[in-house]
């Protein structure tokens, strides 16, 4: 919501918000915008009101107020299919990898002052401007979670990959491949998708409904591996989110017209040059601090297997270093359904502070936190001294603060609201 307010500010629209006081990590990209406390009733002149889809079960007056009105309503998803009608469309999906592969392709797109823009769940580090350079193209982020990029009108699609997720939603592993289908389905006439090599079967029995489509796989094994990019301390696993946006951009600035994939390999290796001058994106392994010897990460990883790759990729970067991790669960339905592959993931870690699952705004927080169901799994499996159950973020802040030393890497991690506990341990460490 974000970053679509700030994309639509720099496209000359009048932009109001309104929300509650809860700060997170994009409130940089609407420093410039006016937000009203959520319990305020509905601005004079609104002529339009897009919501988060997160509040539509919600009682907001503003929102019933607009819709008495008849004032037009649209979802964030709904709204992003309104902008998707008229512009050359990209959507970036799959269960992991979606925000990174938007960011570089967004950063790709931008230095090559292609006329578009993006959107999606995070921002550029060292930038808090969106790129919005008009409206010819369009890169989403597409989130299968209640199906809400099957309202996109896509002429491309990627598909980082599909795993099980959003269980609050989605009842198996086969109703998530199954949203997939529907998406591959619905792209428009002689589209493209460009797909991880792990895809690959499921895609190619799709590929029988729509004869039409041209596929691109990338991948190992494939001609676009991670192997073309030479970039060390990075796992392959974040070059290949690389190689898709390099296929991303390569691809959609060749439409409208007929992509050529015999082309695409010299396309890619103009392209590389720009990668250079890439430095990430906020929230994903992002370095918020170095004090005192520790460096402080925030990453944004919520599921197992993001968290597997974070801490691996963080481990080839910083491979002598401590990882402690605070982790703060989101939601109880993923965290009871994935529990195993959540109590494997997180053993990886050196020191573990597991902390309350986050009350997000799906509600599914259960009479015992799901957090401590976890802790006793990993109990089962590693050392419980280093593997701590602390729910309060006072006492997190406390117990961290206390034994942090040179040449920790301390990481917040998950989708949470746990960024914050970073400036209170170096304020409490520089008091003790």
């Amino acid at each position: 919501m974000s970053h679509l307010a700030s994309y639509l500010k720099r496209g000359g629209h009048e932009i109001l918000g309104m929300d509650v006081p809860e700060d997170f990590f994009t409130a940089p990209l609407i420093k410039d915008i006016d937000i009203l406390d959520l319990a305020s009733p509905l601005p004079t002149d609104v002529e339009k009101v897009i919501y988060s889809s997160a509040y539509e079960s919600r009682s907001i007056k503003a929102l019933e107020e607009a819709k008495r009105k008849s004032i037009v309503c649209l979802s964030y998803p709904e709204a992003l299919s309104y902008l998707s009608k008229d512009r050359i469309t990209c959507g970036i999906s799959g269960t992991h990898g979606k925000t990174t592969t938007s960011a570089v392709a967004s950063f790709l797109m931008e230095k090559l002052g292609i006329e578009g823009g993006s959107i999606y769940g995070s921002f550029l580090k060292n930038s808090e401007a969106v790129y919005h350079l008009g409206d010819r193209y369009l890169l989403l982020e597409s989130c299968e979670y209640q199906e809400h990029f099957l309202l996109y009108e896509l002429d491309v699609l990627v598909i980082t990959n599909i795993d099980f997720d959003h269980p609050d939603y989605f009842k198996n592993l086969d109703c998530v491949i199954e949203a997939f289908h529907k998406r591959f389905l619905t792209i428009s006439k002689y589209g493209t998708v460009i797909a991880h090599i792990s895809t690959k079967d499921i895609v190619e029995s799709w590929k029988r409904e729509r004869s039409d489509i041209s596929v691109i796989y990338y991948g190992e094994g494939t001609e676009f591996s991670s192997g073309i990019l030479k970039i060390d301390n990075c796992s392959k696993t974040i070059l290949e989110d690389y190689v898709a946006a390099l296929l991303c951009v390569s691809v959609l600035t060749s439409l409208p017209g007929s992509v050529r994939i015999e082309s695409l390999g010299s396309q890619i290796e103009k392209l590389m040059p720009l990668l250079d001058g890439y430095v990430g994106v906020s929230a994903r392994s992002e370095v918020v601090v170095d004090r005192d010897g520790v460096l402080y990460i925030d990453e944004y990883a919520h599921h197992p297997r993001e968290i597997s790759v974070a801490l691996e990729n963080l481990r080839i970067r910083y491979p002598s270093r401590r990882q402690v991790v605070l982790f703060m669960p989101h939601t109880s339905s993923r965290t009871e359904a994935l529990l195993e592959d959540f109590a494997s993931s997180l053993s990886k870690a050196d020191i573990l502070i597991l902390e309350r699952v986050y009350g997000s705004a799906r509600n599914d927080i259960q009479k015992e936190d799901s957090s401590l169901k976890l802790i006793k799994r990993i109990w089962e499996i590693k050392d419980r001294n280093n593997y701590l159950y602390i729910p309060t973020d006072e006492e997190c802040i406390r117990y961290v603060a206390s034994f942090l030393k040179r040449g920790d890497v301390c990481i917040t991690m998950g989708a949470g609201n746990n960024r914050s506990l970073i400036d209170r341990i170096i304020e409490l460490k520089d008091n003790i």
